[in-house]
Order: structure tokens, then C-alpha cells, then sequence
């Protein structure tokens, strides 16, 4: 039980520690930007990179034995909080929101995923 529960938790401290890199290098590059180039940095950043990456990577721990319901919970908090941090201020809300159903549809897909490959080896052991 305990091999489980460290398992649970690397998993989701390598999502935590990409997300996180990733929103902290955003953001120490955005003290340097024009304004202008910021806004642009700061939709991409929001609404594609961290989805992306973020959802790339609940799939990916999914499949290699993380809980789904504790995958999803990367998404939306490690973003959220490195920017609370770094900044003091707090991120969109709506980013948040549609990060965690971003983060639902992906460790459902990911868990949906790792049962296939499952029935699939069990499948090839019956024949």
C-alpha cells in the first residue's frame, strides 16, 4: 500500500513540477515584455500551452497508474498558484474552470486508455 501511495504522489509531483516550470518561465519572461506582447503571451500561455501541456500530461500519468481523480488536479492548481505566487495576482477564473474540465476529459480519456490496453494484453493472454 505504501509502494501505491509514492507511486500517486510522483506522478503527480512530475506534473506539478512541469506545470509549474512552465507557468514560472512564463512568467519571468513577462517582466521583460512590451505590453503588447504580453497580451499575446499571456492568451497563449492561458488558453493553449497549459491545456495542452497540462492535458498531455494528466493523460500520460494516467496511463502509467495514476489515479484519474487525482491527475486532474494538477491542471488547474499548479498554474493558479504559481501565478498567485509569483505575481500576487490571481489567475482568471474562467481559465481555472476550463482548465479543470480540461483536466476531467483528459484523465477520463487517459483511464479509458490504460483499460483498453489492459483488455487488450488480456485478450492476446486468452488466445
Amino acid at each position: 500500500m505504501k509502494g501505491y501511495f509514492v507511486r500517486q504522489l510522483k506522478l503527480f509531483a512530475w506534473q506539478a513540477v512541469v506545470l509549474g516550470g512552465v507557468s514560472a518561465a512564463y512568467l519571468a519572461v513577462a517582466a521583460f515584455m512590451p505590453a503588447e506582447v504580453l497580451a499575446v503571451m499571456y492568451g497563449a500561455y492561458l488558453w493553449a500551452i497549459c491545456p495542452v501541456l497540462g492535458g498531455w500530461l494528466t493523460v500520460r500519468a494516467v496511463l502509467k497508474g495514476m489515479q484519474p481523480y487525482l491527475a486532474l488536479w494538477a491542471l488547474p492548481l499548479v498554474p493558479a498558484a504559481v501565478q498567485l505566487l509569483v505575481t500576487g495576482t490571481p489567475m482568471d477564473m474562467a481559465a481555472v474552470l476550463a482548465y479543470a474540465l480540461v483536466g476531467l476529459i483528459c484523465s477520463a480519456t487517459g483511464d479509458e486508455l490504460r483499460r483498453r490496453r489492459e483488455r487488450g494484453s488480456n485478450d492476446q493472454r486468452r488466445r
